[in-house]
């Protein structure tokens, strides 16, 4: 009845829901045209409550304004989170590159356990390249530890930056970090987590097997030192 193709009718439906009627009675007063309409429907609640006030007060110019700069403010976030998303891909490609460090290393190290197990080889033989192994293992977990720790301070100044640069920001009100970002934090907890969970196997599995060999040689080295100590004050 009204001429209108059903793309037309779509729109203007799909504005009304979104806008209301009042406000979008005072929008086509204005001349503002679907293209700009379009924009405002898929700004978050908050802003396009704030544009509907605008709107029943019936200032084109402060409408227009306000529009320009919620929309120039929602495409910088937005590229702020492809720029996030990127360097998410680039770690999870530099983790997947060390993975397949690790088990190279794993392998490697399978080797040398096998040599290790030769049973013509005197044991102290045996031993000597096992502990260098032991203290070159520890080189690496350390640097990794390292590492993380960078990553939970770039995490931290990343948040400052994104607090200090919100305008929005109240440091008396509760505040929510990006999507994108959480989630990346919720990677490095997990990677944290897993991490542990690792060393305490590790070191209940050694507990388990030899628990008196450890504590038996850890006693023997406090008597050492404190026979050195003793010696030094005679």
């Amino acid at each position: 009845m009204l001429g209108w193709t059903p793309q037309h009718a779509n729109e203007a439906i799909a504005n009304l829901h979104s806008l209301g009627e009042e406000a979008l009675e005072s929008i086509s007063r204005m001349g503002i045209g679907y293209r700009e309409l379009r924009q405002y429907r898929k700004l978050p609640e908050d802003q396009k409550t704030a544009l509907i006030e605008v709107a029943k007060a019936g200032d084109k110019e402060s409408l227009v304004e306000l529009a320009e700069e919620f929309i120039s403010k929602n495409n910088k976030e937005k590229d702020l989170l492809k720029k996030e998303n990127s360097n998410l891909q680039a770690d999870y490609k530099a983790l997947s590159k060390r993975n397949a460090d690790v088990a190279k290393e794993k392998e490697e190290l399978a080797i040398k356990l096998a040599q290790f197990e030769m049973k013509t080889v005197p044991l102290d033989e045996r031993l000597e390249p096992f502990k260098k192994q032991i203290a070159e293992t520890q080189s690496r977990i350390d640097k990794l530890f390292e590492e993380q720790r960078q990553y939970v301070d770039i995490m931290y100044k990343l948040m400052l930056d994104i607090m200090e640069n919100d305008p929005d920001y109240d440091p008396e009100k509760p505040y929510s970090l990006p999507e994108s970002m959480q989630i990346a934090l919720l990677t490095l907890n997990g990677s944290a987590v897993l991490t542990l969970d690792q060393a305490r196997y590790v070191h209940r599995e050694l507990w388990n097997k030899f628990d008196s060999d450890i504590m038996e040689a850890q006693q023997r080295q406090e008597s050492l030192v404190n026979e050195n100590v003793q010696d030094l004050y005679k």
